[in-house]
């Protein structure tokens, strides 16, 4: 809160009066984050195409603040707003309520825990090189691009979700 006071020229306490603290302003950085999200409607596509939809729009907005992806620990509205309506997805395809809160926490996990891969593979290239830990496949394989992990990973999931829904 000292930080913020400073780049705004004010007093540390000044900024109390607008947020009780630090992690109130963290919330309400993360719901300005998510706000811009929008949901895909049922016309977008198949159940599996808008929850990529859903997932990617998420995944692209968290990865342009990078450290934010730490802060989500507590629902804001539009955490609660996007978590709801991936369930909402899940169920109309006619998962049940049990593995329809299952799935989303499982992608939902996924998509936290390569943000987070992502964001050390960045610091890490800054770093000097140190020995690769794939060496003898590392030198006759292509450069792996985060995003191609990422959708190999989702459908992998994907694939599996579609298994578990019940014939209609």
């Amino acid at each position: 809160m000292r930080n913020l006071a400073d780049e705004l020229g004010v007093s540390p306490m000044t900024s109390y009066r607008y947020v009780p603290g630090k992690r109130a302003l963290l919330d309400l950085v993360i719901d300005a984050v998510l706000e811009g999200v929008e949901v895909p409607p049922p016309s977008a596509g198949t159940w599996d195409e808008r929850l990529r939809m859903l997932e990617r729009s998420v995944r692209r907005e968290l990865r342009r603040y990078p450290g934010l992806r730490e802060q989500l620990t507590r629902p804001t509205p539009h955490a609660t707003r996007l978590a709801d309506a991936a369930i909402g997805i899940l169920l109309e395809a006619g998962f049940d309520d049990a593995t329809a809160t299952l799935a989303f926490s499982a992608l939902y996990a996924y998509m936290l825990g390569q943000l987070e891969i992502d964001e050390n593979a960045a610091a890490s290239r800054a770093r000097p090189r140190r020995r690769n830990a794939f060496s003898g496949v590392a030198p006759r394989a292509e450069p792996l691009h985060p995003d191609d992990i990422f959708e190999f990973g989702f459908d992998l999931m994907l694939d599996a979700l579609r298994r578990k829904l019940p014939a209609r």
